[in-house]
């Protein structure tokens, strides 16, 4: 992480162009050494921001991810108290609350987690909509949980700052597969920043939680 965002703030200085994403992805290919395996496939969502930290659902049906509606490195270019960051915004924006911050700047750019959900296996994932952890000027990240049943979650972990510089660790019990913040825990907070967690229920009274 501390490689990354070094890489990000030392990119304006060495006069670093935005990458050519469409040449990189024509000229790209997934391969997997595992047979058992079909071959992969980019998947119909892909939009203009930025997604990452995927998490889909055991049951195959709920896919999660990190958004951020903006080209993440030209804004780099343009570094100051109170960034303009609508020449940067790639859409859609998905429900993310471009305004509110608490620095009185006009605009503002932050990660929501978005979902998209398909009722059957063999159909694709076609849309991102915005997830009921959406919440203005912070930055959210990773999410992992244990399903309860088609509907609902018994345990789900995600990240989440403070709308300043570092994430900590959140989670939510009894949860509706689209969650909500109703009972949301602050579980592992540190100076430092915690990110992609991977929970697993091991027995009733245990868990086990990995992340970064």
């Amino acid at each position: 992480m501390k490689v990354l965002q070094i890489l990000l703030f030392i990119a304006p200085i060495l006069g670093l162009a935005q990458p050519d994403w469409s040449a990189i992805k024509s000229n790209s290919s997934f391969i997997i050494h595992d047979s058992a395996f079909d071959r992969a496939e980019s998947l119909p969502i892909a939009v203009g921001g930025w997604e990452d930290g995927l998490y889909v659902t055991r049951d195959g049906k709920h896919l999660f991810s990190t958004y951020l509606p903006i080209d993440i490195f030209s804004w780099l270019n343009d570094f100051k108290t109170c960034i303009d960051f609508n020449p940067y915004y790639r859409g859609p924006l998905i429900e993310i609350d471009t305004l509110t911050n608490r620095f009185g700047c006009p605009n503002y750019m932050h990660s929501d987690i978005v979902i998209s959900s398909r009722t059957d296996t063999t159909q694709n994932f076609n849309s991102w909509g915005s997830s009921g952890l959406r919440k203005p000027f912070t930055f959210d990240g990773g999410v992992c949980g244990v399903q309860l049943n088609k509907d609902s979650f018994d345990l789900l972990v995600f990240t989440m700052d403070t709308g300043v510089t570092k994430t900590d660790l959140y989670l939510l019990q009894n949860t509706p597969i689209d969650p909500n913040f109703a009972g949301v825990k602050s579980i592992h907070q540190t100076v430092a920043s915690e990110d992609d967690p991977h929970i697993e229920r091991l027995s009733e009274d245990s868990l086990l939680l990995v992340f970064d």
